[in-house]
Order: C-alpha cells, then structure tokens, then sequence
C-alpha cells in the first residue's frame, strides 16, 4: 500500500488504501517507511493482536467492521459507543470582575502545611514564590494557586478554592485516568473558558506527557480532557492518543 504525496505544508501523510494497510498490518512482520530517499523500518509484531483487542473492546469481533477477526454479523451488531460524559462550564464572569484578585496569597492559605510544604520545596527560588496565580469563580468562591517545585521545564503549582478574602481554604485536587494530581504542572486557569489547563511534558522537546483539561462548573473542578503519550517520539501534544474527552 502506498500515501499520497506530501503538499507543501503538509504535516500528514494519506493512506491510498486503508483497508489493505490494515490487511497488510495484521499479516506482515515488519514495515518500512519511505519518504523521498529516507526509510525507517519498523517491526510489526504485536501489531495485530493490538488491532484485535481494539476489535473485543469496540464488540466488533466477528462482524464485518472487524479489523482482525472479521465475520458474517453486520455493522448493526456493534454496540454503539457509549455517551460522552456532559460537563457544563458555569456562566462566564462578568468582564469587571475578570482578572486576578491579588499577587499576595491569603495569610490563611500560607498557614495551612500543605502552602508550608510548597514554600520550604522553592526556598531556593525566591522569585518564583511570588509567581502567585489567583481567580474569581463567582461571588462565593476564589481560586489561588502557589508555585511548589520548580524543574528544568516544568513549574508545578498547588491549588487552594477559598471563600470571599481567602475565607475558608481548602486544598484541591483533581481527577485523572489515573491517580488523582494535588499539584499541576505548567498550569493557567482561562476564566474566558473556564477551565483550568495543565502540559506535563516529559521531556523539554514537549512531545511526550500528559495534557489535562479540567472544567469550573460552578461546584467543581471536573475533567474534560486529556491526552497521553508515554513515549517520547517527537509527537506534537495534538497528536497524542486521548483517554479522555466530554461534551459541554
């Protein structure tokens, strides 16, 4: 099988015939890729048991649809893809009350141990403990967050939801596919959108990590999005597989 020829600009290459790449992915044994004068091989095994657990969990074992272990039953067989998870982003804030509360965290944020932990961890970087983020939610509730590690190429940054003046703090923290994260990396809330962003990158070159998108809906920080790539293979973040995503 074959691509169709690169157009100035181009980032992708088209496959000439899908289905017989899939075909030819799930017999051969290895793979190479050619552009202009350049080949990478590539091995292929393991490549068609992966198809195969797609077709088990997509239900489409022996249908027609399947892309290893295909069969008589019809398309109609396979279950519909569950309903994406609805996550609804509370009403913006009016434009006069958009920006930062203040530079300064609240004196009963910086006395809770979780803030004291965070201030002992940069010590040593005494202007990055100034880079204090804050935000109005709504009339009841503010969002601040305080560096707590610094790296080569990524900053973490603990949150804290307070009432009005930093009235009644507590920590946040905020669900993933895997294990829930106390702090983030690379994060900035949008008050525009609403949401509270995160680029974990595992390595300076940024192409491999963890993108998490969490949504304010009025109660609570809730996941939105996000994309994985454990391997570090020179992948652009809108390129990486997604394990999550949700409709407003």
């Amino acid at each position: 099988f074959a691509t169709a020829p690169f157009q100035d600009g181009d980032q992708d290459a088209v496959l000439s015939d899908p289905a017989a790449a899939v075909t030819a992915l799930v017999a051969g044994r290895a793979m190479t890729l050619a552009l202009g004068a350049e080949t990478q091989a590539m091995n292929l095994n393991g490549a068609s048991a992966a198809l195969l657990w797609i077709d088990e969990r997509q239900g489409r074992l022996d249908t027609v649809t399947a892309l290893v272990r295909r069969g008589t039953k019809p398309a109609s067989a396979v279950p519909a893809a569950p309903a994406l998870p609805r996550v609804t982003p509370a009403p913006e804030m009016p434009r006069d009350q958009i920006g930062e509360i203040g530079p300064t965290l609240p004196a009963t944020i910086e006395a809770m141990a979780e803030a004291k932990a965070c201030r002992a961890d940069t010590a040593h970087f005494e202007g990055i403990q100034k880079e204090v983020q804050s935000a109005r939610l709504d009339a009841s509730a503010e969002l601040w967050g305080m560096p707590c590690y610094v790296g080569a190429y990524n900053t973490g940054t603990r949150y804290f939801l307070t009432g009005p003046d930093g009235a009644r703090p507590r920590v946040l923290s905020f669900s993933g596919t895997g294990e829930a994260e106390d702090i983030l990396t690379n994060a900035e809330y949008s008050p525009h959108t609403r949401t509270l962003t995160q680029f974990a990158k595992g390595r300076g070159l940024g192409d491999c990590g963890v993108a998490s998108t969490w949504t304010w809906t009025g109660r609570a920080f809730v996941l939105s999005e996000e994309s994985v790539m454990g391997e570090c293979w020179g992948a652009n973040a809108d390129r990486w597989p997604t394990t999550w995503r949700s409709r407003p």
